[in-house]
């Protein structure tokens, strides 16, 4: 008599690799409520519903961005001028009756006892680094603030109501933010002014706070002299750098 098919074995179930530890289970990334937030800062819809579409510079211009902006307006002004704020005593030897005596002088104590044509150069780093330190912009709330009031003054022109610098000559934008709508309106306002606009791909935000030593830069603006201000001003590093990069652009544009 055959053996009915309940007295067959079972097999055992496999052990666990694990260590007896239940699986976790992986949380899923909230979807955002306003379908607005998954959109891109490439296409934004302006206030008569037309789409204001920017184009992404490829990861060439943002290397080339990044490194000139380090090299040539953070290194050599920025950074300076942080560093003659410090007051860190070092010892130097002073010859007082014919011996050396070792005496501890701090840095700004050091730079005061220089030659007098050292202290004209010392000067004219330090305005010039302050005059760079000026025309860099960062931030949401202020760059934004600068936009609206050139917004403001366009539609209502005030005489002497804007500063000399506030007229931004290059915009660069972070892709990677979330969400989106929280700059959605820079693109559509360096439409209406006529401002370029660089918007860099990858991890920008990022990459932009390391340079300046922040977490995270989202926006930069970078402001232009008025033609009052531009007399008795030569070779001014944030115009150079300025227009390499608007150069850049425009290259990137035609091979696209």
């Amino acid at each position: 008599m055959p053996k009915s098919s309940s007295n067959k074995k079972r097999s055992a179930a496999a052990p666990s690799t694990a260590g007896g530890k239940k699986p976790t289970r992986s949380t899923k990334r909230k979807l955002p409520t306003n379908f607005l937030n998954a959109q891109s800062l490439e296409f934004v819809i302006g206030p008569d519903r037309a789409i204001v579409q920017t184009p992404v510079a490829s990861d060439v211009i943002r290397d080339i961005f990044l490194d000139r902006l380090v090299k040539e307006l953070i290194a050599p002004y920025l950074k300076k001028a942080d560093k003659n704020r410090t007051i860190d005593s070092t010892k130097q030897h002073v010859l007082i009756n014919g011996t050396l005596v070792a005496q501890k002088v701090s840095k700004l104590q050091k730079g005061k006892s220089v030659s007098e044509n050292g202290e004209q150069e010392d000067d004219a780093v330090s305005k010039r680094a302050t005059r760079v330190k000026s025309r860099i912009v960062m931030g949401t709330n202020q760059c934004s603030r600068i936009l609206e009031d050139l917004i403001k003054d366009d539609i209502m022109p005030q005489s002497g109501s804007l500063h000399p610098l506030s007229r931004p000559s290059l915009i660069v934008l972070a892709k990677d933010i979330y969400p989106p709508t929280m700059l959605a309106h820079i693109p559509v306002l360096a439409r209406q002014l006529g401002i370029p606009l660089l918007l860099l791909p990858g991890k920008a935000s990022v990459d932009m706070g390391r340079a300046f030593h922040v977490p995270r830069t989202s926006i930069l603006i970078f402001l232009s002299f008025s033609e009052k201000d531009q007399n008795g001003i030569s070779d001014d590093p944030v115009d150079s750098f300025v227009g390499f990069i608007k150069s850049q652009m425009s290259q990137d544009t035609g091979r696209n």
